[in-house]
């Protein structure tokens, strides 16, 4: 595998594909992940504030990380964002993409005023 750091170039964030019953369109996600390898992108953040990030539930958001993880095949780094206003739920999806195999988390420490 190549050397993958320090991390050079354009990093995507992958919006979520819905379907019009507003589930998401993995199939399409796939595609994305695809089409964005071809164009050279450097690495993948997702899902992230435009990814629709607080319309996910944990589990959905679980499911494009592994996704997108299994598409990428180690070709690139996949930054699985844990961005949320509770902490307990934060550290739940940073425990959950660690498990997955993710070897790096965006985690954003929530805050108020």
């Amino acid at each position: 595998m190549k050397e993958l750091y320090p991390l050079k170039g354009i990093v995507t964030v992958l919006n979520t594909p819905f379907r019009t019953d507003n589930s998401i369109d993995f199939g399409a996600l796939k595609n994305n992940v695809h089409e964005a390898l071809k164009a050279g992108v450097a690495g993948f953040l997702v899902p992230a504030m435009a990814s629709e990030v607080y319309q996910l539930s944990e589990s959905e958001r679980i499911n494009m990380v592994e996704i997108v993880l299994d598409e990428v095949q180690n070709k690139v780094p996949v930054i699985a964002g844990a961005g949320e206003t509770d902490l307990t739920r934060s550290r739940r999806l940073l425990k959950s993409y660690v498990e997955l195999g993710c070897k790096n988390v965006l985690f954003q420490i929530p805050y108020e005023n």
